[in-house]
């Protein structure tokens, strides 16, 4: 446990935040859906990513219907104006789909940056992400799911800006590690909402909602608004620590932190976190600002107040009045976590 070098903090070992997270409803796995694309453009090849949204058997055959932002086509990020020729979608354990021309359909006019994608080929294990042609509301919980540079699968959670305009969702942090991020999907507990518009560095994602283009859509991938309502991709809670001890040297007279562990189960992830102070004895600490979350810590600062600290007792320690004795601190942490389904 590292702490100001004027601050010592004894948090228990015990604690375990999350360590009895309910069972979550079991959901379609949105990795069966989200793949890596590969595209052609002259001489050079583009990362991006793709979304399975439907299947359609005909026949002997499965029709499979993708999603992705037609920046990987077009534009900057393909490099010309010109769509390219061909491309792969990859998957994992399976031989990798190729994308001719003729399967990538453009929208015409003022459409929104996206491409259907439509391909015969094996599903496999793929299982079809809902699309959502509804935009999250300011601070809604979301997350975008793709892949680090070495191809391991990432998923960062995010909260939708304020100020976010109609044609652009903004989330709250970066995906800097992410890798091919253009064409990733902005997930909300019901499905799709829309599709990264490109990786800019260390800044916060910017999404192109599916809202702008339903009709393009629905003309163009036949049986989505006959699906069956699909269980949540994921949950969301808040879970709270009750009265964890902070243990505050009594000479201490200025400021540090503390990094509090916190238990999560398979699936979970550490979407953000507040602290409070919760007894009136603790006249020593004047605030507790959350620095960070982590998936297995949450830091918290210590804003100690009074120059010199007001006088306290203690029982803590063999002797009350000893100066090296600690004061005890209530302080309560509340964890919004998120619960993916298992990877299967």
């Amino acid at each position: 446990m590292r702490t100001h070098s004027s601050l010592r903090v004894l948090v228990p070992a015990a604690v375990a935040l999350l360590s009895a997270i309910p069972a979550p409803v079991r959901a379609a796995n949105h990795e069966h859906a989200v793949l890596r694309i590969e595209v052609v453009a002259g001489a050079r090849t583009i990362e991006g990513t793709c979304v399975l949204v439907q299947q359609e058997d005909r026949g002997g055959d499965t029709i499979l219907y993708f999603l992705s932002s037609s920046r990987l086509f077009t534009g900057a990020d393909a490099g010309t104006s010109a769509a390219p020729r061909r491309g792969r979608i990859l998957r994992e354990r399976a031989t990798a789909i190729d994308v001719a021309a003729s399967d990538i359909i453009f929208p015409t006019g003022d459409e929104a940056d996206v491409v259907v994608i439509r391909v015969a080929a094996a599903r496999g294990t793929l299982v079809p992400l809902s699309p959502v042609f509804e935009r999250p509301p300011p601070g809604g919980v979301f997350v975008v799911a793709g892949f680090s540079a070495d191809g391991a699968r990432l998923t960062v959670p995010e909260r939708v800006r304020s100020g976010s305009s109609i044609a652009v969702v903004e989330g709250d942090r970066d995906v800097e590690q992410l890798v091919g991020c253009t064409g990733a999907p902005a997930i909300v507990a019901g499905g799709m909402f829309g599709l990264l518009n490109g990786c800019a560095g260390n800044a916060a994602p910017s999404i192109t909602p599916l809202s702008l283009s339903k009709r393009f859509i629905s003309d163009h991938i036949p049986g989505l608004e006959t699906n069956v309502s699909n269980p949540p991709v994921f949950t969301a809670f808040t879970r709270s620590v009750s009265r964890p001890l902070l243990g505050v040297q009594r000479e201490a007279q200025q400021n540090g932190d503390v990094e509090v562990p916190i238990d999560l189960g398979p699936g979970a992830i550490a979407l953000d976190a507040t602290a409070s102070i919760t007894d009136a004895r603790a006249r020593h600490l004047a605030d507790v600002p959350v620095l960070g979350v982590r998936n297995h810590s949450v830091k918290l600062g210590l804003t100690m107040a009074g120059t010199p600290l007001p006088p306290f007792r203690t029982t803590a320690g063999p002797n009350p009045k000893d100066d090296n004795a600690l004061a005890q601190a209530l302080v309560t942490v509340h964890v919004n976590v998120l619960v993916l389904p298992r990877q299967d």
